[in-house]
């Protein structure tokens, strides 16, 4: 039996998560390269081209800058949020190769995503809109409403007290989001290794979740901090070679475009380095809440042994048949996770 398959603490899970990712991480960051250099392109065009933060992230009224910094973010966020989940089954499918010793490539990863691209898309419609989207909008919904209420009554209101309002709608906001992430989490995984659909899916990891949405949302936690403290110090050694280069040796090519493009470059691989970690997390917490709910361990154990198929039922739900083609064990940078 593998290390994997077994019921595992979560330190345990976060252990051998960092273990597979330090020893295959060029295989693993194979899987993520493609999405992070769309997500880096995207920035550079903006800067160059679309200019949509200079364009809605300036208003007159300086007071709002905060808000329309959020609306810029948010949509970046979004847009970032729906490409890399369509990666996210070919670093699945890496990680259970790896774990259940099962040969697979990095173009033959990426061309499994690649085959249910569309069930892959549709999923991600249905998690972004129930992790994000909604609460984004009922959040923005209630701020506006507070501003037009306080507009068409002509209230003073006191800016401390509408400061804290406002504080308190974007925590409760993170934490919906925090929280409906953590549940529908297992829904790529489930949707590689099990071949399951849709909102079928979405029901799945909902399921599947429950006992292990702390653990997610810890491992989220877990992998941006990292991520983001790695970044910082990386950032701090571009700065510093570039002050170097410019100030010390006098080259006369270092400039601010020399820097932006030495920036960007170093965001580029470092999404490609640090993208797989959280996906190489979630893989972990899924197959410990199979084993530990469903008995996976034994039933790969049987399969292995060929003395039977798969589990009729799962949970009281029918199991689905794995996609044709494809066995049943298969399978957070700077500018988002």
């Amino acid at each position: 039996m593998t290390p994997a398959l077994r019921p595992m603490k979560f330190g345990e899970i976060l252990d051998q998560g960092f273990s597979i990712y330090r020893r295959n991480l060029l295989k693993l960051a194979g899987t993520t390269t493609l999405p992070a250099i769309m997500v880096v392109s995207l920035y550079i065009a903006d800067l160059l081209w679309i200019h949509l933060a200079l364009r809605i992230g300036h208003p007159a009224d300086k007071t709002d800058n905060w808000v329309l910094g959020l609306l810029v973010w948010l949509i970046y966020s979004q847009i970032s949020a729906f490409i890399r989940p369509l990666f996210q089954p070919a670093t699945v499918k890496v990680t259970t190769g790896i774990l259940f010793e099962e040969p697979v490539s990095v173009l033959g990863a990426l061309g499994f995503a690649a085959r249910r691209w569309s069930s892959y898309l549709w999923i991600d419609l249905i998690k972004n809109a129930v992790e994000s989207l909604i609460p984004a909008a009922l959040g923005f919904g209630v701020i506006a409403l507070m501003v037009f209420a306080e507009e068409a009554m002509h209230v003073n209101s006191d800016q401390t007290a509408l400061g804290a309002v406002g504080l308190g709608i974007i925590v409760a906001f993170f934490a919906i989001c925090f929280w409906i992430g953590a549940c529908v989490a297992f829904a790529i995984p489930a949707a590689a290794v099990e071949g399951v659909r849709g909102f079928k899916a979405i029901r799945r990891s909902w399921r599947l979740s429950k006992g292990a949405r702390f653990q997610v949302f810890i491992a989220w936690m877990t992998t941006f901090f990292l991520v983001l403290f790695l970044w910082i110090a990386l950032e701090w050694v571009i700065r510093g070679g570039e002050s170097f280069l410019s100030d010390t040796l006098h080259l006369h090519f270092v400039n601010q475009r020399f820097y932006l493009v030495t920036y960007y470059a170093a965001a580029m691989a470092y999404n490609a380095a640090v993208g797989p970690i959280y996906t190489v997390l979630v893989v972990l917490l899924y197959l410990n809440q199979r084993v530990r709910k469903e008995g996976y361990d034994v039933e790969r154990m049987i399969e292995s042994a060929g003395l039977g198929g798969q589990a009729s039922e799962r949970a009281g739900e029918a199991v689905p048949e794995p996609v044709a083609g494809e066995t049943a064990n298969s399978s957070v940078g700077i500018h988002g996770l």
